[in-house]
Parts: C-alpha cells; sequence; structure tokens
C-alpha cells in the first residue's frame, strides 16, 4: 500500500495547520493511501529548548524587516526517521519552519515530493514575507553577505545560501500553493 507522509509545524495552530489537516481528511476520506501525519503537535522539551536557541540565535541579526524570522537550525526528529526509514513513500511538506525540517537537512527531502508553501519563507533569507519596503531583489538575484539593512549576523544570506545550495538544482520537487 502506498504511504503518505504529511508533515506539518501543526496540524491545529494557523492558517498551514488548517490547510495540512484539511488535506489530511481529504486522503483519509477518498484513497487507499497509508497516511501518516507528523507534527510537532504534541509538547516534547527536547526539541522546544533546540526551537528557544534557533530563536535566541536569530535576534543576533537585526534588521528593518519587521516580518518574523526563522533560522531552521534544528529538525525534529520524527521527521528524520520518516524521511530515512520510507524514502520511497510521498512526502508532502506544508509548514515546515519552527525548526519542523532544519535547511542543513534539505538534501535529505525524498525525490519528487510535495512542498506547499504557505509563505516565502522557502525561497527567502530567514524571513517569511518580503518586505515591500525593501526595493532590493534578493529573492531573485540572491543575497549578498552585507547588507546595510542588517546589523550582527546576517542570517539572511547564511539561511538562503543552504537552501540554495541544497534545492536550486532539484527539478524533481513539487511545488504548489493554497488558493481560492
Amino acid at each position: 500500500m502506498l504511504k503518505l507522509f504529511v508533515i506539518s509545524y501543526s496540524f491545529y495552530k494557523g492558517g498551514a495547520a488548517i490547510a495540512a489537516n484539511n488535506f489530511s481528511k481529504l486522503i483519509e476520506t477518498n484513497s487507499n493511501i497509508e497516511l501518516k501525519r507528523i507534527s510537532q503537535d504534541k509538547f516534547q522539551l527536547p526539541h522546544f529548548l533546540k526551537r528557544l536557541v534557533s530563536f535566541s540565535l536569530s535576534k543576533l541579526q537585526y534588521s528593518t524587516n519587521p516580518i518574523k524570522h526563522s533560522l531552521n537550525l534544528f529538525t525534529f526528529k520524527p521527521v528524520l526517521k520518516a524521511i530515512d526509514k520510507y524514502q520511497k513513500s510521498i512526502f508532502h511538506f506544508h509548514w515546515i519552519t519552527n525548526d519542523t525540517l532544519s535547511v542543513f537537512d534539505f538534501y535529505r527531502i525524498p525525490l519528487y515530493s510535495i512542498i506547499t508553501l504557505h509563505d516565502e519563507w522557502l525561497y527567502l533569507g530567514t524571513e517569511h514575507y518580503h518586505n515591500p519596503n525593501d526595493l532590493s531583489e534578493d529573492y531573485i538575484l540572491g543575497y549578498k553577505p552585507k547588507k546595510k539593512s542588517i546589523i550582527g549576523i546576517n542570517w539572511n544570506y547564511l539561511i538562503w545560501k543552504k537552501k540554495y545550495e541544497f534545492l536550486s538544482n532539484r527539478k524533481d520537487l513539487i511545488f504548489t500553493v493554497p488558493s481560492n
């Protein structure tokens, strides 16, 4: 039987969670696919502490962009276990920030995975949305190591560089966006 793993930070908190949950319910009721859902909905102290470290390190960058920023330095262990054990299954990634899937593990995303973009984080630096007041085209031309509007560690450049390294040549990934 075909297995489908739906990976999302949550299935209950936020718009992406609602979409991931609705998609899961649709698959459960209308197919013969074995569905496995992985999220951080159940509190686990060790991973929560890693998220605190990631959040604290993000504060070493000050940016004029007021949008939420995420480093994603750590991966939630059940996600890696599923990827490693079930490489030949279908994986559908929804909202993978809040250290659900580390940028350092992007190379492990199985072939032909589906990635639903609920914001712009995947192709930006650490920000979840491009700041419309920022006239630079970093997200098109590539982030630079130095930027006048950033004080401290330029996480935007460092994280974007890892994403680009692991995803830019992946022609097998399927990207979707929710819409009406």
